[in-house]
């Protein structure tokens, strides 16, 4: 009777390869978990030493990664795609969020003539939720006493 898998995958132990049992999904999303306010641009070494990963795995995930918009490449460097962030723009909280702000932000746009911007506190983090552009970006708005 022939083997079904001629060649099995060994495990490997947490010293040389990932922790066994992790899932691709689970370390493409340490990938991006590297990611933060103090790390927007990561080497591809950095990214893979952040989230435990060898960096044949690292390397052979961000290139998915980069193909379907998640990251984008700057030189050496690795930055969250766009993708990532249409994503987020559909999550529930940023469209009852954007709902409920936009009369608000309308009125303050018609009053100042600038760039009104929606942000969120999200635990340490500051996330920018919708963004209306004025007629008179980057003018001054002179102080009230």
């Amino acid at each position: 009777m022939p083997i079904a898998n001629p060649k099995p995958r060994l495990k490997r132990d947490s010293t040389t390869s990932a922790p066994t049992g992790q899932s691709v999904t689970s370390r493409a999303l340490a990938l991006l978990g590297t990611f933060d306010s103090e790390h927007p641009r990561l080497t591809l070494s950095d990214m893979a030493s952040r989230a435990g990963l060898p960096v044949a795995t690292a390397h052979r995930l961000t290139g998915e990664l980069v193909s379907w918009g998640a990251l984008q490449r700057s030189g050496q460097d690795y930055l969250i795609g766009h993708r990532i962030w249409q994503l987020g723009l559909l999550a529930p909280a940023h469209q009852g969020f954007a709902e409920l702000a936009a009369p608000y932000m309308q009125d303050v746009l018609f009053v100042t003539q600038n760039v009104v911007n929606l942000f969120i506190l999200d635990n340490d983090q500051v996330l920018l939720l919708e963004r209306m552009s004025g007629t008179r970006v980057g003018a001054p708005i002179p102080a009230r006493r």
